[in-house]
């Protein structure tokens, strides 16, 4: 996404389809690594419910009513530009939305949702994967009443490094079902 004033991520379209699709360590390649299979994220493409035709699952979208300078709701702004390019962002078509802001915050998800959120960038494997984590019903992993005081998987204490090889720990594992 960038703002009215063409203020993008530091990343480009084809630098976030590698980082989420393409690398040899991926989002893609690595949830189904985790997942021994059984959860494959694959690119969007096709004709969404406004007909815009989607080559490779990045859409790139300007927020026309959004100054990042502004403290201004950029999650609506989001959606609103996001849903006037390509349709409804609910339809059952799209599994998954990863938006991508110019600066600001720091990454976040909803719980049971397909809406997560980063902020300039998501080169980093363990957080789409622990924001995604949260896209599938996972809390935080807390240890010694610290919210991400597990260091065994990325729900926990993540450091956030492009291509690190992190899953989800035991518990989160059981939890999702993905193996005995």
């Amino acid at each position: 996404l960038s703002d009215r004033n063409n203020v993008s991520p530091d990343d480009s379209a084809s630098q976030m389809y590698n980082d989420v699709f393409g690398d040899e360590v991926c989002l893609k390649s690595h949830m189904e690594a985790c997942s021994y299979g059984k959860l494959k994220i694959e690119p969007f493409i096709g004709r969404t419910p406004s007909n815009y035709r989607v080559e490779n699952g990045i859409v790139e979208v300007t927020m026309t009513d959004y100054d990042v300078n502004s403290n201004g709701d950029r999650q609506t702004a989001a959606f609103k530009a996001t849903q006037k390019l390509i349709g409804d962002l609910g339809h059952s078509m799209f599994d998954l939305v990863m938006f991508c802001y110019p600066r600001g915050k720091t990454a976040y998800a909803y719980v049971n949702s397909k809406f997560s959120f980063y902020s300039n960038n998501i080169k980093a494997v363990s957080l789409q994967m622990h924001e995604v984590g949260h896209n599938l019903g996972l809390a935080h992993s807390g240890q010694e009443g610290y919210e991400y005081g597990d260091r065994t998987g990325v729900m926990g204490y993540g450091r956030y490094l492009d291509d690190e090889r992190f899953c989800y720990n035991p518990q989160k594992n059981y939890q999702l079902g993905w193996y005995m």
